[in-house]
C-alpha cells in the first residue's frame, strides 16, 4: 500500500482555537443534523476550555473503489503534556447521535476550496438505532502514546470518481447527549468515564486518493 501524505505539518486544532465556532450565539449544525426529520442536535459548549494537544493522522492508499467498505486507518497521537481520555468511533459518530462525531471531507484536487472548519453535514436517512456504549471504548493517552482507529470512508459511495484531497475530523463532546436509541443499556460505569473524558477537536492532516469505480 502506497501512503501519499500531501501535508507534512498535522493540523492540531486546540479546544482554544475552536471556541470561537462552538459559543457563538449559533451553534453549528452537527455531521448528520437533518432538519427534515427533527434532528437537529446541538453541541455543549461548557466544557471546550483546555489547551490540550494531539495529532490526528490518517493513511490512504493511493486508489480506493467507490464501493469500499473496509475501515482505514487513523491514529490520534498524544503529543501534549498531560494524558487524555478518548473514546473511539462508534454507531452513530458519523451521524451527529454520538461522540466522538467523526466525519470526512472530500475536495476535488483541482479545487481552490478549503476544507470546513467542522465535517460538512451528512445527508441522507438513517435508522435512529445505536450501539450501546461498552467499556472497551475509551481509552487513555499518556504523553507521547499513539491510538489506533479505523473508520470507513462512507461518502465513497456518493462521490463521483475522480482525485480528492480528503481529511477526517474528530471531536469528542463528553456533555453530548446520545441522540439514538440504544438496541439495549448503555453501560453506566463507561457513561460516568466518558462525561469525565478529555474535550477534543482535531483535523487530520491531508492526503489524495482517486475513487474509481
Amino acid at each position: 500500500m502506497i501512503v501519499r501524505i500531501l501535508t507534512t505539518t498535522l493540523a492540531i486544532v486546540s479546544f482554544v482555537s475552536v471556541a470561537g465556532w462552538l459559543s457563538s450565539s449559533t451553534s453549528p449544525m452537527l455531521p448528520g443534523a437533518n432538519p427534515a426529520n427533527g434532528f437537529t442536535p446541538s453541541i455543549p459548549t461548557a466544557c471546550y476550555a483546555l489547551p490540550l494537544a494531539c495529532e490526528l493522522r490518517i493513511e490512504l492508499p493511493d486508489q480506493i473503489k467507490r464501493s469500499a467498505v473496509g475501515d482505514y486507518k487513523i491514529q490520534i497521537h498524544n503529543v501534549g503534556a498531560v494524558r487524555v481520555t478518548l473514546v473511539q468511533p462508534g454507531d452513530g459518530s458519523a451521524s451527529g447521535r454520538r461522540t466522538p462525531l467523526v466525519g470526512w471531507s472530500l475536495l476535488a484536487v483541482d479545487s481552490e476550496e478549503k476544507h470546513p472548519v467542522i465535517p460538512p453535514a451528512r445527508g441522507g436517512g438513517r435508522c435512529g438505532n445505536i450501539n450501546p456504549l461498552q467499556p472497551d471504548e475509551l481509552f487513555v493517552l499518556k504523553p507521547g502514546e499513539t491510538k489506533n482507529l479505523y473508520q470507513p470512508i462512507d461518502v465513497l459511495r456518493s462521490a463521483a470518481p475522480g482525485k480528492y484531497r480528503v481529511v477526517f475530523y474528530y471531536t469528542n463532546v463528553p456533555d453530548l447527549p446520545a441522540a439514538g436509541i440504544a438496541l439495549s443499556q448503555h453501560d453506566r460505569g463507561t457513561l460516568e468515564r466518558l462525561r469525565h473524558s478529555t474535550p477534543m477537536a482535531l483535523v487530520s492532516n491531508e492526503v489524495q486518493v482517486e475513487i474509481i469505480d
